[in-house]
């Protein structure tokens, strides 16, 4: 017994111990709206789909012929749970990238409401099939027609049983899936985003074409008095009683109060919240924001801390054991009055021939057969084992059939447990029914919330609706690895891009002196530079924007039909580590030559859009906000080069105070140091941190701790490369010296630089000074030298 239940001593310390389900929220409003200007357009995996279908297809035939539903280890059966686990492990991989957490949450529905579907449209097939044979027999006027006309009357009575039990085989399978080789996944990809969305998404109400089904009730919850159909009238005597004899807890209606009728959702595709109305009251119109709130009456473990006999016997024991009889009598005048209150609650909203009839369907799951379903109805079965009405239910079952007498003696033997468990074990069984009446209240819940996802979504399947909605920029496409690298091969959408820009310096004075050694400078620095460097460029997935006298500009797209290949900033920060190293042993070799250092600064900026591209003569002109945040990044301002020539690391970024004047040919009050570094923005680092794992880390370099995030990731050639990020607090200028944030603010000088580096860009710094002071603003260096990486790697494997 944990410390936490040995503090119950009390009345008031059980209530303590009563907790509130946690609400559901899940926000669609970023999301855009499909070819009808109110859907949601998902196009799901078209292998996911047909392995689907296929496997539904099964499925169905099995359970019309009374056999098991899901075939054992079958080819067709791994298929369909493989093309699932690729789907939904692609899409996951989007996530932080081209997909938000609640938006991935959000589209997965869609997968729900495809199999929902697809249950139903082949069940109306089967049906019109017969149908049309029927009418071909009676025109024919065969003597098959009767068999033909009794199955198909069969068909139709057990419709929603068939849908159910179709609907929860395909569900268990991606249920087990989830459970087994994409929980990790999931994890590692959403964290703890929306933690219930498993118990949503495999609710067993959703494979009921009802939440009254007989079928469904038998397998997951209590039997209901009525034939199914009393929840609401026991519900709602279980909430009056509990209203006036506990009233410390705030039993909230399950029912909600009026909705004018305008106000009610707009849709109901699969009548789904008409099926919940008469429990939960009309369904108001939620727009963009589904959401759910949960009371204390939908957690069921609350039902065991208030009822459960034999652990307040345990606390009871505790009480003695840990403060003696006195105390121990006390709690058990409290213990006895719960429990005459769960007595009293039965005897209340329970005949003895209904609870009778409760204990019936417990004892009877498990052991009713589809074979029994032919027979007699799950209502009518209840109520045999009961002993209520025998006589009348036994009349309409038709004895001649071999089945029906071993039927009777199966329910026979039940109906003994049925009197047993009546008498010596009433109080678990309504115990039972309680905690199941919870349950049922927030499978209840999630239902209706489903149901409104399901009303915000549309699955398309159609290749012109296809068509349509991508053309118009709607459709959200959740496909597998494979699909995802053959999406629009001929003209595969740039989703977003990474820009590398790096800035030559000196190469005039370098090429003055080439050509006083009679030597080409063009030649030189296309052998000895260019060359070379666009050599690295298919490593990292790259391409050459432009090449000028004063530097060179790269591009990496992260493209529509590749998004397991959505690593752009960390192959931008690979490429630009190793162009660094590249220039370096170029110039140990110019020193030898006797020629001037060649000096380079290196910008990386991200944009989550496709760039523009201008036509310009033959080759078109790229602009992106990208280009000119690398551009920047890139620079150095001149005056600075004499402050930073001694430091350990090649960048540093800058906010002068409103009485400096600086020279900066950007126009803003932002002034880079970049001299053989890499810099990258704020909206670069925080593509990174989607992309990557990074490790924080303390590393003491120079008698001083540096912050640095340590990581991993793939070029195109699937090899694992280091990446180190320095992150550095921007410094202030003040009457010409540097002045870092900290004591900035002792000084009480007052800027508007806030935010993190790129944020600095974009927040008008050219602006007066406001009175706040400053606020910690980083910048982003990727470092290259190999000593630091080296360490940094060590330090973080060792802290695993």
């Amino acid at each position: 017994m944990s410390a936490e239940s040995a503090e119950i001593s009390s009345r008031e310390a059980i209530l303590q111990r009563i907790r509130t389900a946690a609400s559901i929220t899940l926000d669609c409003s970023g999301l855009r709206r499909g070819i009808d200007s109110y859907h949601v357009d998902v196009h799901l995996s078209d292998y996911f789909v047909l392995q689907a279908r296929e496997i539904i297809t099964t499925v169905v035939k099995r359970v019309l012929s009374g056999g098991r539903a899901v075939p054992g280890r079958s080819v067709e059966l791994s298929n369909f749970r493989n093309a699932y686990e690729d789907m939904i492990k692609t899409s996951l991989h989007r996530v932080g990238v081209d997909l938000e957490k609640q938006h991935f949450v959000f589209l997965q529905f869609g997968v729900i409401k495809f199999i929902l579907s697809e249950v139903r449209l082949q069940l109306q097939q089967v049906v019109e099939q017969l149908e049309e044979t029927v009418a071909q027999l009676q025109f024919a006027g065969s003597r098959n027609l009767l068999p033909r006309q009794q199955k198909l009357l069969q068909l139709r009575k057990r419709h929603d049983e068939y849908h159910y039990k179709c609907s929860r085989a395909i569900f268990q399978q991606l249920q087990q899936e989830e459970n087994g080789r994409l929980k990790d996944v999931r994890k590692e990809w959403l964290g703890g985003y929306f933690p219930q969305v498993m118990n949503v998404m495999f609710n067993p109400q959703l494979s009921a074409v009802n939440p009254e089904d007989n079928n469904l009730l038998l397998d997951n919850y209590s039997m209901w008095p009525e034939a199914g159909s009393g929840f609401a009238r026991v519900n709602l005597c279980v909430e009056d009683i509990l209203k006036k004899q506990v009233p410390e807890l705030d039993t909230q209606a399950l029912k909600s109060v009026d909705v004018p009728q305008s106000d009610y959702e707009v849709y109901d595709t699969f009548n789904g919240l008409f099926a919940v109305r008469q429990p939960l009251g009309p369904n108001e119109d939620q727009h963009d924001q589904v959401h759910e709130t949960l009371s204390w009456l939908e957690e069921p473990g609350n039902i065991r801390t208030l009822f459960d006999a034999q652990e307040h016997e345990l606390n009871l024991s505790l009480v003695k054991k840990n403060k003696g009889v006195r105390d121990r009598w006390a709690f058990r005048t409290d213990v006895k009055r719960l429990l005459k209150l769960a007595v009293d609650t039965r005897k209340k909203i329970l005949s003895d021939a209904e609870f009778r009839e409760v204990i019936g369907g417990f004892l009877l799951r498990g052991k009713w057969t589809s074979q029994d379903q032919e027979l007699m109805s799950v209502a009518h079965a209840c109520a045999y084992v009961a002993g209520n009405q025998t006589k009348k239910i036994t009349a309409r079952l038709d004895e001649s059939r071999l089945a029906a007498s071993g039927m009777i003696g199966r329910l026979d033997g039940i109906a003994k447990e049925v009197d047993k468990h009546f008498k010596t074990a009433k109080e678990e069984r309504f115990l039972n029914l309680l905690t199941d009446l919870s349950r049922y209240r927030l499978h209840l819940k999630y239902y209706r919330f489903a149901h409104r996802v399901f009303n915000r979504i549309a699955v398309l399947t159609n290749a012109e609706e296809l068509k349509q909605s991508r053309a118009g920029g709607h459709l959200y496409e959740l496909l597998g690895h494979e699909e995802s690298k053959q999406l629009a091969v001929e003209a595969p959408i740039i989703i977003h891009h990474a820009m590398i820009n790096v800035n030559f310096r000196k190469t005039a004075e370098m090429a003055h002196k080439l050509l006083q050694k009679g030597l080409v400078p063009a030649a030189y620095f296309g052998q000895r530079y260019y060359e070379p460097i666009e050599a690295l460029l298919s490593a990292y997935g790259a391409a050459r924007v432009q090449i000028t006298g004063s530097g060179m500009s790269f591009v990496i797209y992260e493209k529509s039909n590749a998004p397991n290949q959505w690593y752009a900033v960390a192959r931008a920060c690979g490429l630009a580590k190793e162009i660094v190293a590249l220039v370096k042993a170029k110039n140990a070799r110019a020193k030898q030559d006797g020629l001037p250092l060649l000096e380079i600064g290196i910008g990386i900026g991200f944009s989550n859009t496709s760039p523009f591209l201008l036509t310009e003569g033959e080759a078109p002109v790229l602009v992106s906000d990208a280009a000119v945040d690398a551009e920047k990044l890139s620079s150095c301002t001149r005056w600075l080069r004499g402050k930073f020539a001694e430091q350990r690391f090649n960048t540093a970024v800058l906010v002068p105070t409103n009485e400096e004047v600086v020279d900066n040919s950007y126009g803003d009050r932002i002034t880079h140091y970049n001299v053989d570094g890499v810099l990258m923005s704020n909206a670069s680092y925080k593509k990174l941190m989607a992309e990557i794992n990074l490790k924080k880390i303390q590393l003491q370099l120079d008698q001083k701790a540096e912050s640095l995030m340590v990581g991993k990731f793939p070029d195109m050639l699937r090899s694992e490369r280091d990446l180190v990020v320095r992150a550095s607090a921007v410094l202030v200028l003040r009457q010409g010296k540097l002045v870092d944030f900290n004591t900035a603010q002792r000084l009480g000088i007052t800027s508007n630089g806030r935010g993190t580096m790129q944020g600095l860009a974009n927040e008008g710094l050219a602006k007066q000074a406001t009175d706040q002071p400053i606020e910690p603003a980083v910048l982003y260096e990727i470092l290259s030298d190999s000593t630091v990486i080296k360490q940094a790697r060590q330090m973080a494997d060792s802290t695993d």
